[in-house]
């Protein structure tokens, strides 16, 4: 099976039971670690037999049993529906051209969906592998960047699954989830194996995870840690070079210091896929390989040859703008309104995790110039509205 935990540092661990899980010390202290990620850092062991007695009493899976079979009583009212009623369909603009189907729950749904999250977070719970950066509680694109920047990488190859929410069906979860622990326990139990199915049925939508659940992401990190393990394993010393590698949602980021071989390294991806029985499949047309010497975007950001994470120049340019824009208005006495300013709050904070020094430098200039406390004001403003 495959276990996910959380930790902070590997050696503050004293569980001699856990140590066990290891060949000896040595090969506990070569797992995977993150140390770029924040807490709470996380990495995944996989067990060849693992000792039922000892993952029950140290979990309480008799407590987790409970917990999936109240939460089951929320799907009876869906079982006989036709869940299509349960949605509102519409479609955004992808970053990359095209359109991107979402499905958003309404309320009786919603609330639904976010109790069988909680149940698998919170009462199961499950853990991403600490390679997926997307939809996770204190990780981000910048987060995801950092690993390749630590690493001082040169060489980038990005790779997009194609359909990969649509992809993911019954099938495919129940076959993942009996590879992971707690499910992997707790599918023995045909009641609760039952109920499990149950539960997952009623987050899907025509057969598949719908884009818009609050369900949806989570399933998904959940069922792709065996392939976020193998591919990190894969590629730690792959062809004798040391590769990094981050997945965001359907988003693949491989790395290196020196050139490699890329279209190797995406038929090496391809057949993990195949070997996991995964239904997976490269979006070849997206690929792409490059240099930090480039124009080294990834996720958003740009990686650039002097090894820094940037937001780049053009969106630099738009936000001096924006806020210059902001503070005009409020000398002229026009006065933006909560969501614009809510907007522009957004986008701030998230630039000043990428660089903030200039954006601390921006806002103090125009406040300066326009006498004004830009923070103090901004919040009046939503306060009053």
């Amino acid at each position: 099976m495959y276990i996910t935990f959380k930790r902070d540092d590997l050696k503050k661990i004293v569980d001699e039971n856990f140590l066990n899980l290891f060949q000896n010390w040595e090969d506990a202290s070569k797992t995977s670690i993150n140390t770029s990620l924040p807490p709470p850092r996380t990495y995944t062991r996989f067990v060849e037999n693992p000792d039922p007695d000892y993952y029950t009493k140290k979990y309480n899976l008799t407590q987790m049993r409970t917990d999936i079979l109240r939460n089951k009583l929320y799907v009876e009212q869906f079982a006989t529906e036709d869940l299509t009623q349960h949605y509102e369909s519409f479609h955004i603009p992808k970053r990359s051209g095209g359109l991107r189907r979402i499905d958003a729950p309404k309320p009786e749904m919603l609330t639904y969906l976010r109790n069988t999250k909680n149940l698998f977070e919170h009462k199961l719970h499950v853990l991403a592998h600490d390679a997926a950066f997307a939809y996770v509680r204190g990780r981000s694109t910048v987060h995801a960047l950092q690993r390749h920047q630590n690493n001082e990488s040169r060489w980038f190859l990005k790779l997009d699954i194609k359909d990969f929410f649509p992809s993911c069906n019954l099938s495919f979860i129940l076959q993942q989830l009996s590879q992971i622990f707690p499910f992997n326990f707790l599918q023995q139990d045909s009641l609760i194996n039952e109920a499990l199915t149950d539960l997952i049925k009623t987050g899907l939508l025509n057969g598949s995870l719908p884009q818009g659940s609050p369900l949806s992401p989570l399933l998904t990190n959940i069922i792709m840690v065996p392939v976020d393990y193998t591919i990190q394993r894969t590629f730690r010393n792959w062809n004798k070079q040391h590769f990094i590698y981050t997945r965001y949602a359907d988003d693949l980021l491989i790395s290196s210091r020196y050139h490699f071989n890329w279209q190797e390294a995406q038929e090496q991806i391809e057949e993990i896929f195949k070997t996991l029985n995964t239904p997976f499949v490269i979006n070849r047309e997206k690929t792409r390989y490059g240099s930090s010497a480039g124009r080294n975007w990834n996720l958003g950001l740009m990686l650039n040859k002097d090894n820094q994470i940037t937001i780049g120049h053009k969106r630099k340019e738009r936000m001096r703008a924006t806020l210059f824009t902001f503070f005009q208005d409020l000398y002229n006495g026009r006065v933006w309104d909560k969501i614009d300013v809510q907007v522009l709050l957004g986008n701030l904070s998230y630039f000043k995790q990428i660089e903030p020094q200039y954006v601390d430098k921006l806002i103090t200039k125009y406040s300066t110039k326009f006498k004004t406390d830009f923070y103090q004001t901004a919040k009046q403003i939503i306060r009053d509205a």
